[in-house]
Protein backbone atom coordinates (compact mmCIF):
# COMPACT_ATOMS: atom_id res chain seq x y z
CA UNK A 1 0.00 0.00 0.00
CA UNK A 2 3.26 2.54 0.91
CA UNK A 3 4.63 1.32 -2.30
CA UNK A 4 1.76 2.20 -4.45
CA UNK A 5 1.24 5.52 -2.67
CA UNK A 6 4.77 6.95 -3.42
CA UNK A 7 4.37 5.92 -6.91
CA UNK A 8 1.41 7.94 -7.69
CA UNK A 9 3.51 10.83 -5.54
CA UNK A 10 6.08 10.61 -7.96
CA UNK A 11 4.06 10.58 -11.31
CA UNK A 12 2.31 13.55 -9.88
CA UNK A 13 5.30 15.37 -8.91
CA UNK A 14 6.74 14.35 -12.51
CA UNK A 15 3.63 15.55 -14.16
CA UNK A 16 3.69 18.85 -12.38
CA UNK A 17 7.33 19.75 -13.38
CA UNK A 18 6.48 18.90 -16.77
CA UNK A 19 2.98 20.85 -17.37
CA UNK A 20 3.31 24.34 -19.11
CA UNK A 21 3.02 27.46 -16.87
CA UNK A 22 -0.63 28.34 -16.83
CA UNK A 23 -1.25 32.03 -18.76
CA UNK A 24 -1.58 33.82 -15.43
CA UNK A 25 1.58 32.48 -13.61
CA UNK A 26 3.88 33.23 -16.99
CA UNK A 27 6.40 35.39 -16.48
CA UNK A 28 6.13 38.28 -18.97
CA UNK A 29 8.62 38.17 -22.91
CA UNK A 30 10.30 40.74 -23.19
CA UNK A 31 7.73 42.10 -25.78
CA UNK A 32 5.48 42.14 -23.31
CA UNK A 33 6.79 43.86 -20.69
CA UNK A 34 8.05 46.43 -22.86
CA UNK A 35 5.36 49.18 -24.16
CA UNK A 36 4.61 48.99 -27.50
CA UNK A 37 4.88 53.19 -29.13
CA UNK A 38 2.58 54.19 -31.68
CA UNK A 39 3.92 55.82 -33.93
CA UNK A 40 1.39 56.26 -36.41
CA UNK A 41 -0.82 58.13 -33.95
CA UNK A 42 1.21 61.48 -34.09
CA UNK A 43 1.63 61.08 -38.06
CA UNK A 44 -2.60 61.47 -37.91
CA UNK A 45 -2.67 63.61 -36.20
CA UNK A 46 -0.22 65.84 -37.92
CA UNK A 47 -2.37 64.61 -41.17
CA UNK A 48 -5.48 65.43 -39.88
CA UNK A 49 -4.32 69.22 -38.68
CA UNK A 50 -2.78 69.58 -42.10
CA UNK A 51 -6.23 68.70 -43.91
CA UNK A 52 -7.63 70.91 -41.88
CA UNK A 53 -5.42 73.83 -42.78
CA UNK A 54 -5.84 72.83 -46.04
CA UNK A 55 -9.75 73.15 -45.96
CA UNK A 56 -9.61 76.58 -43.72
CA UNK A 57 -7.56 77.94 -46.62
CA UNK A 58 -8.96 76.88 -49.40
CA UNK A 59 -12.24 78.53 -47.96
CA UNK A 60 -10.50 81.63 -47.61
CA UNK A 61 -9.55 81.84 -50.98
CA UNK A 62 -13.17 80.83 -52.16
CA UNK A 63 -14.02 83.91 -49.67
CA UNK A 64 -11.29 86.24 -51.14
CA UNK A 65 -11.83 85.68 -54.85
CA UNK A 66 -15.89 86.27 -54.50
CA UNK A 67 -15.83 89.41 -52.45
CA UNK A 68 -12.05 90.57 -52.06
CA UNK A 69 -12.77 92.94 -55.24
CA UNK A 70 -16.34 94.33 -54.69
CA UNK A 71 -14.97 95.05 -50.94
CA UNK A 72 -12.19 97.11 -52.46
CA UNK A 73 -14.90 98.61 -54.53
CA UNK A 74 -16.88 100.01 -51.52
CA UNK A 75 -14.10 101.02 -49.76
CA UNK A 76 -12.95 103.59 -52.20
CA UNK A 77 -16.09 104.65 -52.61
CA UNK A 78 -15.73 105.79 -48.96
CA UNK A 79 -12.71 107.38 -49.58
CA UNK A 80 -13.56 109.26 -52.77
CA UNK A 81 -17.02 109.77 -50.70
CA UNK A 82 -15.66 111.49 -48.09
CA UNK A 83 -12.51 113.52 -49.60
CA UNK A 84 -15.57 114.84 -52.21
CA UNK A 85 -17.83 115.88 -49.29
CA UNK A 86 -15.24 117.67 -47.23
CA UNK A 87 -14.18 119.85 -50.11
CA UNK A 88 -17.96 121.59 -50.10
CA UNK A 89 -16.79 122.95 -46.40
CA UNK A 90 -14.38 125.68 -46.75
CA UNK A 91 -11.42 124.97 -44.88
CA UNK A 92 -12.47 121.05 -43.54
CA UNK A 93 -10.37 119.21 -46.10
CA UNK A 94 -6.67 119.32 -45.43
CA UNK A 95 -5.95 119.25 -49.81
CA UNK A 96 -8.30 122.11 -50.56
CA UNK A 97 -5.38 124.22 -51.34
CA UNK A 98 -3.57 121.99 -53.52
CA UNK A 99 -6.68 120.93 -54.70
CA UNK A 100 -7.10 124.34 -56.19
CA UNK A 101 -3.49 125.19 -57.22
CA UNK A 102 -3.70 121.62 -59.36
CA UNK A 103 -6.79 122.40 -61.41
CA UNK A 104 -5.82 126.36 -61.64
CA UNK A 105 -2.39 125.09 -63.03
CA UNK A 106 -3.98 122.45 -65.46
CA UNK A 107 -6.65 124.43 -67.05
CA UNK A 108 -4.33 127.44 -67.38
CA UNK A 109 -6.24 129.93 -65.11
CA UNK A 110 -9.59 129.41 -66.62
CA UNK A 111 -10.76 127.40 -63.58
CA UNK A 112 -9.64 129.33 -60.45
CA UNK A 113 -9.70 128.65 -57.08
CA UNK A 114 -13.16 128.15 -55.34
CA UNK A 115 -14.93 126.89 -58.63
CA UNK A 116 -11.35 124.37 -58.90
CA UNK A 117 -12.32 123.04 -55.24
CA UNK A 118 -15.70 122.66 -56.22
CA UNK A 119 -15.34 120.94 -59.58
CA UNK A 120 -13.05 118.52 -57.48
CA UNK A 121 -15.63 118.19 -55.09
CA UNK A 122 -18.30 117.29 -57.58
CA UNK A 123 -16.14 114.75 -58.91
CA UNK A 124 -15.54 112.94 -56.07
CA UNK A 125 -18.12 112.73 -54.34
CA UNK A 126 -19.85 111.32 -58.04
CA UNK A 127 -17.24 108.75 -57.64
CA UNK A 128 -17.51 108.08 -54.43
CA UNK A 129 -21.17 107.46 -55.18
CA UNK A 130 -20.67 105.11 -57.99
CA UNK A 131 -18.27 103.07 -56.40
CA UNK A 132 -20.50 102.64 -53.05
CA UNK A 133 -23.69 101.79 -55.49
CA UNK A 134 -22.17 100.08 -58.34
CA UNK A 135 -24.82 101.65 -60.95
CA UNK A 136 -22.75 104.00 -63.64
CA UNK A 137 -19.96 102.33 -62.62
CA UNK A 138 -18.63 102.92 -65.69
CA UNK A 139 -18.80 106.23 -66.29
CA UNK A 140 -18.07 106.45 -62.45
CA UNK A 141 -14.85 105.08 -63.53
CA UNK A 142 -14.44 106.94 -66.38
CA UNK A 143 -14.14 109.79 -64.24
CA UNK A 144 -11.84 108.31 -62.01
CA UNK A 145 -9.41 108.04 -64.44
CA UNK A 146 -9.84 111.88 -65.30
CA UNK A 147 -9.28 112.36 -62.01
CA UNK A 148 -6.25 110.58 -61.16
CA UNK A 149 -4.75 112.99 -63.46
CA UNK A 150 -5.29 116.25 -61.37
CA UNK A 151 -4.56 114.06 -57.80
CA UNK A 152 -1.09 112.23 -59.07
CA UNK A 153 -0.30 116.15 -60.83
CA UNK A 154 0.96 117.62 -57.81
CA UNK A 155 3.66 115.07 -57.22
CA UNK A 156 5.23 116.54 -60.83
CA UNK A 157 3.55 120.04 -60.93
CA UNK A 158 4.90 121.36 -57.06
CA UNK A 159 7.33 118.36 -56.63
CA UNK A 160 9.94 120.30 -54.56
CA UNK A 161 7.27 122.04 -52.29
CA UNK A 162 5.84 118.47 -51.29
CA UNK A 163 9.87 116.50 -50.98
CA UNK A 164 12.54 119.21 -51.42
CA UNK A 165 13.36 119.15 -47.63
CA UNK A 166 12.10 115.21 -47.18
CA UNK A 167 8.69 114.28 -47.22
CA UNK A 168 6.14 116.79 -46.22
CA UNK A 169 2.60 115.90 -44.77
CA UNK A 170 1.01 117.04 -48.15
CA UNK A 171 3.49 115.03 -49.70
CA UNK A 172 2.57 111.87 -48.15
CA UNK A 173 -1.28 112.61 -48.43
CA UNK A 174 -0.06 113.21 -52.66
CA UNK A 175 1.86 110.06 -52.12
CA UNK A 176 -0.50 107.61 -50.64
CA UNK A 177 -2.87 108.28 -54.03
CA UNK A 178 -0.97 106.00 -55.68
CA UNK A 179 -2.63 103.43 -53.93
CA UNK A 180 -5.78 104.62 -55.01
CA UNK A 181 -4.60 104.47 -57.96
CA UNK A 182 -4.14 100.98 -58.25
CA UNK A 183 -7.13 99.87 -56.22
CA UNK A 184 -9.08 101.81 -59.49
CA UNK A 185 -7.42 99.82 -61.60
CA UNK A 186 -8.67 96.71 -60.24
CA UNK A 187 -11.87 97.68 -59.94
CA UNK A 188 -12.07 98.80 -62.99
CA UNK A 189 -10.98 95.50 -64.78
CA UNK A 190 -13.67 93.89 -62.84
CA UNK A 191 -16.22 96.38 -64.22
CA UNK A 192 -14.62 95.46 -67.36
CA UNK A 193 -15.35 91.82 -67.41
CA UNK A 194 -11.96 90.66 -65.51
CA UNK A 195 -12.53 88.29 -62.83
CA UNK A 196 -9.98 86.39 -59.97
CA UNK A 197 -10.10 82.61 -60.83
CA UNK A 198 -9.26 80.35 -57.78
CA UNK A 199 -7.18 77.70 -59.30
CA UNK A 200 -7.95 73.81 -58.16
Amino acid sequence: MSVSTSTHRNAAARRTATAPASPDNAAPTAAQAAPVRDVAGPRRVVEQMALRADVAVTALARFLTRWSVPALRVALGLVFLGFGVLKFFPGASPAEEIAARTVETLTFGLVPGAAAVLLTAVMETFIGLTLLSGRFLRVGLLVLAVAMVGILSPVALFGDELFGHGMTLLGQYVLKDVVLVAGAAVVAAGALGARLRLDA
